[in-house]
């Protein structure tokens, strides 16, 4: 009996020990957050992920290890339209869902609502160095990635998503101005600490 409960008082411990470990890796400062390096359905032509060390972050230094790539459409020559490249993106909820993808615009890189990060010409984006591989068991391991810090102005206190989006631009022989591509959005929760502080985090759900 005494050493029945001995075990039982040693098993006790070692789930209180497993449940506080698990508890630290995902709370707090101590946490880390990891989205989109696991697909097991649809797989889009160009693939976001991110990770950090850590969720918390004052609003104003959210920077953070931003993965992207797959392959760009090209189109052939008989075909009106033209492969510009790909256009980096971050973005609130209502802004993504705002985006016209069958509009002209004029400039891709001053559209209302989103915060261009960057740009990489259809070559480049294809020349393999933005390439993806997608295990069997649906591990992504992406060829490139890059810190970036994300504008304190995404953050909203009447949101809690914020989106990062590498999106195909096109254009049409002998007409100015751009379109988009439809492209999935890396979406990203968060909630304030405070009025300058937030918490990121794994969503429940995409844009």
């Amino acid at each position: 009996m005494k050493h029945t409960r001995t075990r039982l008082k040693i098993a006790l411990g070692i789930i209180s020990l497993i449940l506080s470990i698990c508890c630290l890796s995902s709370c707090g400062d101590g946490g880390a957050l990891e989205i989109g390096f696991s697909r097991f359905t649809h797989l889009p032509q160009i693939m976001e992920a991110v990770k950090s060390d850590r969720p918390d972050f004052n609003i104003n230094d959210v920077t953070l290890d931003f993965y992207y790539g797959g392959e760009a459409s090209e189109y052939s020559d008989d075909d009106d339209r033209v492969s510009v490249g790909v256009a980096l993106y971050f973005c609130n909820q209502e802004a993504y869902r705002a985006i016209e993808f069958d509009t002209l615009y004029d400039d891709y890189m001053d559209v209302e609502g989103l915060f261009f990060a960057g740009f990489i010409s259809t070559e480049d984006f294809n020349s393999g160095e933005y390439s993806v591989d997608v295990s069997r068991l649906g591990k992504v391991t992406f060829k490139h990635h890059e810190a970036l810090t994300v504008p304190a102005d995404v953050f909203i206190e009447d949101d809690d998503h914020f989106g990062f989006a590498a999106l195909e631009i096109y254009s049409y022989k002998n007409q100015a101005g751009y379109y988009f591509n439809f492209c999935e959005c890396l979406t990203i929760k968060y909630e304030f600490l405070d009025s300058q502080n937030v918490r990121l985090s794994k969503p429940n759900h995409a844009f």
